[in-house]
């Protein structure tokens, strides 16, 4: 096969949001702290931020965020593969460190977590297989101390090391617009409670939880 036919190939293979070196299947789940804080103050899954615009109006967050110390280590929420960590801009105006892992579930589906505000530690890099637990960052935040977590309930689906069109941090509040076209949740899931749910830690929902210490 010639060399433009492989790159016609390896093009319909991205289009078609095909992986062709999907993580193995995560069974186990944990949360990417520990531990991980409950009565913290920073804000929940579906918290409202006037700071992040969207449509008009105060961007609906999609992750939970959790308040700990700059340095704090971050692990692997569960086996899967790393797709991408960068540095966008900084905590002012943008995400400063991300890191992406996406999983394969074990009944097929893939999901992706994503560690906002982490720094990676050395060595780790878009590509790598990660192990469940595996220290893969530190908490890295100069304006507010915190990891942004969140689980994004579909695949990867972009090239391996380029930000993915996907990945933001709050969405539209019901209202769409043409920059956010999807209003919250989109494609995202409640990430403490997504965790929760598979390591059986408490039938309560974690919204729920969190309210309590409002």
């Amino acid at each position: 096969m010639s060399w433009p036919m492989l790159s016609k190939l390896a093009a319909l293979v991205l289009s078609a949001g095909l992986d062709v070196e999907s993580p193995a299947p995560a069974a186990a789940w944990r949360l990417p702290l520990e531990p991980y804080p409950v009565d913290d103050t920073c804000l929940a899954w579906g918290g409202t931020n006037g700071n992040f615009p969207r449509c008009g109006r105060p961007g609906k967050h999609v992750a939970d965020d959790a308040c700990v110390p700059n340095g704090t280590t971050v692990l692997a929420v569960a086996a899967g593969r790393l797709r991408y960590a960068g540095l966008i801009d900084d905590c002012f105006t943008n995400w400063g460190w991300v890191i992406v892992v996406e999983h394969e579930l074990p009944d097929g589906p893939h999901v992706c977590s994503v560690y906002g505000h982490c720094e990676p530690l050395a060595g780790i890099a878009a590509g790598q297989d990660i192990a469940f637990a595996q220290p893969i960052a530190s908490v890295a935040n100069p304006c507010v101390p915190h990891i942004h977590f969140g689980i994004y309930n579909r695949p990867f689906d972009a090239t391996e090391g380029t930000y993915p069109y996907w990945l933001v941090g709050y969405l539209p509040d019901a209202r769409q617009c043409e920059s956010f076209p999807a209003a919250f949740p989109g494609d995202w899931v409640d990430p403490v409670q997504f965790v929760q749910e598979r390591v059986a830690l408490t039938g309560r929902p974690w919204s729920q939880v969190k309210r309590l210490y409002r």
